[in-house]
């Protein structure tokens, strides 16, 4: 089955914003590695910081994303062309939805991708400066 990693460097994560907004797209994040893996596939999901920002990672050993699929990736109903053969409930608008929930926080969101070799995404926040 898939084997699942997680790594969290010391340190405080505190940000602020949307407590649930956050949460679906991190869930979001989470369950498109699970889906569009290899059923022997493997996800490692990374969090650590900086001075200023967050940084999580997602990385899963799925099929990757064509170029053809790129173009769609962030759009409303922007599903990839074999989405529904890896998960029967896709809607295209996931990743439309995290993206500007990101954005909304300060955010940006970015990912590395190789056909046949999977994706990795990553989100990177501004951390909550403790008030003087």
């Amino acid at each position: 089955g898939l084997s699942f990693e997680s790594t969290i460097a010391d340190g405080d994560y505190t940000i602020s914003g949307d407590v649930i907004m956050l949460e679906e797209a991190f869930k979001n994040l989470i369950t498109n590695a699970i889906l569009y893996n290899n059923p022997n596939g493997s996800i490692a999901v990374t969090l650590s910081r900086t001075d200023e920002k967050i940084i999580f990672s997602v990385k899963d050993t799925g099929k990757g994303i064509t170029k053809d699929d790129e173009k769609r990736l962030f759009m409303p109903g922007g599903m990839g062309k074999d989405s529904v053969k890896y998960n029967v409930k896709a809607s295209g608008y996931g990743l439309a939805f995290v993206k500007p929930v990101i954005e909304k926080h300060q955010g940006k969101i970015w990912y590395e991708t190789e056909v046949g070799k999977g994706t990795t995404f990553f989100v990177e926040l501004p951390i909550q400066q403790p008030s003087k």
